[in-house]
């Protein structure tokens, strides 16, 4: 069967995030040589991964400027995560988001964390991940906003509750 097929809709695994970084540094993207292109990269990132700077500040002001997850404060590693994958402008909603920490983010895209909405919004890492920094955050609650307009919505997280449960 070819797979190739199905995997836009799933959460790349080591292999493709590494076959993709190979591929950018060989088309020239990226030269590991010059601090000055390392250093544009890594910016460059953050601010892919903090998000559209309105939908930050929004979710930083809902989530009280905490990570939902681990409650840090340093808003320089707070990202605005979707819930839904970003598809434009009008998925900036709160609603479609979280402001989690970037390792907390990648772990979510990546579904290694799940939420599970029906279960008091509690926060579990797939296994893969656990035997470490993750195990005293594992089977936590999520911290939600004091507003319950902002809170995320348990529908775009039940798609994404079970999309974790068949990646673990």
């Amino acid at each position: 069967s070819n797979q190739s097929a199905s995997v836009s809709n799933e959460s790349p695994n080591e292999e493709q995030l590494q076959t993709a970084s190979v591929e950018l540094e060989t088309e020239g993207h990226f030269d590991p040589a010059s601090e000055a292109d390392a250093r544009k990269r890594v910016m460059r990132e953050i601010v892919q991964r903090q998000g559209q700077p309105r939908f930050r500040v929004e979710l930083i002001e809902a989530y009280g400027g905490r990570c939902a997850v681990t409650k840090c404060s340093v808003l320089r590693v707070l990202e605005a995560a979707h819930i839904s994958p970003y598809r434009g402008e009008q998925t900036n909603t709160v609603t479609n988001g979280i402001l989690l920490r970037s390792d907390i983010h990648t772990l979510f895209d990546l579904n290694l964390l799940g939420i599970n909405p029906d279960d008091d919004f509690k926060v579990t890492f797939a296994e893969s991940v656990l035997g470490g920094t993750y195990d005293k955050l594992n089977g936590t609650k999520l911290r939600l906003p004091k507003d319950d307009r902002l809170k995320p919505s348990q529908e775009l997280l039940r798609i994404r509750w079970r999309e974790f449960q068949a990646n673990s």
